[in-house]
């Protein structure tokens, strides 16, 4: 039997990882894989996609435009949580929120799992997802670590993924001196 893993969906790809051609570069990134650490889920255990694949600024800026714009990125993300099942899936941000769940503002929905909107319910086996800020949120917001930490570990809780949280001195450093 495959090992369950944890399906990070984050809501598109920023400036420095279209350039650089590497995902999680930038702050954002780091500062997941910061809490990842932080709840000793090692990188082989958990996986990462967009729901955009590109920079935001083609994304359209009502609701309805949004869904039929991204409807051919939901096809490969599709595939995605197909390749990577069973997992546990966590919508991380905005967009992501709203593509799985139909609400766009994660505060509405964030530290708990939803049934998927309907569209989703012939795509996927999955019966839930988990929703919380986006890991870019904490660099303006760094109360919102809890939050997703908090999510994080009620999603390994819910589906038998072994966590330990690591004391802040051993687990990998995130600098904040740009953020202070």
């Amino acid at each position: 039997m495959q090992e369950r893993k944890l399906l990070l969906v984050l809501d598109y790809r920023n400036y420095e990882e279209i350039n650089m051609h590497r995902d999680l570069v930038h702050d954002g990134g780091k500062m997941l894989k910061h809490l990842m650490d932080r709840l000793s889920i090692p990188r082989d255990g958990w996986e990462h996609t967009y729901v955009y694949p590109k920079i935001k600024d083609h994304i359209p800026t009502t609701k309805a435009n949004r869904w039929q714009f991204l409807q051919e990125y939901l096809v490969q993300l599709r595939r995605k949580i197909d390749e990577v099942a069973p997992a546990e899936l966590i919508a991380m941000g905005g967009l992501a929120c709203e593509v799985f769940t139909g609400v766009s503002r994660v505060a509405a929905k964030q530290g708990t799992c939803w049934r998927f909107r309907k569209e989703w319910w012939n795509w996927t086996n999955l019966q839930r997802v988990w929703v919380s800020y986006a890991p870019d949120a904490c660099l303006f917001t760094p109360e919102f670590q809890g939050d997703i930490v908090g999510v994080v570990a009620a999603a390994c809780r819910g589906s038998g993924i072994e966590y330990k949280v690591k004391p802040l001195n051993q687990t990998i450093a995130f600098d904040w001196s740009e953020y202070i």
